[in-house]
């Protein structure tokens, strides 16, 4: 008897014509290279791997920082005599004077003031301006040597908001014509 490739139970090897009263079925050629390919396209090879979870995308977006005025930076009122000198107004809102300057008491004086605003615990640098001037009418004064606090750099607080706040040096010249001066600054913050 003829071995029959397509039965599935009774055929054994080196026992011919017994295969357990069951009749083999033998499909054409054609329907069994069919199911042999369909099996091929539904089970991935050994080599391939599929992914159930594939790889997701994150973007994050920050606020953009802001820079936001509270005060002035105000020397106060000043005596002039024939000497030049200096008005010193720190960070912290402390004037000191040098030279040929008194100080009056009768304006307050103190530190310029901003909010910075933005990304929560972000750090941010500052950037102090050069000498500029301030005038009363055709006389005017140097104001240089700008610090600020924090000095340089900070870093904004959980909420996103950081105060900073901004001295200066006020050059005085020798017998300074008495006035309201008056002059702007500008100071830039970014993120680091």
């Amino acid at each position: 008897m003829e071995r029959n490739p397509w039965a599935t139970e009774g055929w054994r090897p080196g026992r011919p014509g017994r295969n357990s009263g069951r009749r083999a079925i033998r499909l054409p050629r054609a329907l069994a290279l069919f199911a042999a390919v369909g099996a091929a396209m539904a089970w991935p090879s050994t080599g391939q791997s599929r992914n159930p979870w594939p790889p997701s995308m994150r973007v994050s977006s920050i606020l953009p920082i802001t820079l936001n005025k509270g005060t002035d930076l105000r020397f106060g009122e000043l005596f002039t005599g024939p000497s030049p000198g200096t008005c010193i107004v720190t960070p912290l809102g402390a004037r000191s004077s040098t030279g040929g300057v008194g100080l009056g008491g009768s304006f307050s004086a103190g530190a310029a003031s901003f909010t910075v605003g933005g990304d929560p615990l972000a750090a941010f640098s500052v950037t102090l301006p050069g000498p500029t001037t301030m005038t009363s009418g055709g006389d005017g004064m140097t104001v240089d040597a700008f610090t600020s606090d924090p000095s340089g750099a900070g870093q904004l607080d959980a909420l996103g908001n950081q105060t900073l706040t901004i001295g200066a040096t006020l050059n005085v010249g020798a017998n300074q014509a008495p006035g309201d001066y008056s002059g702007s600054f500008s100071v830039t913050v970014a993120y680091n």
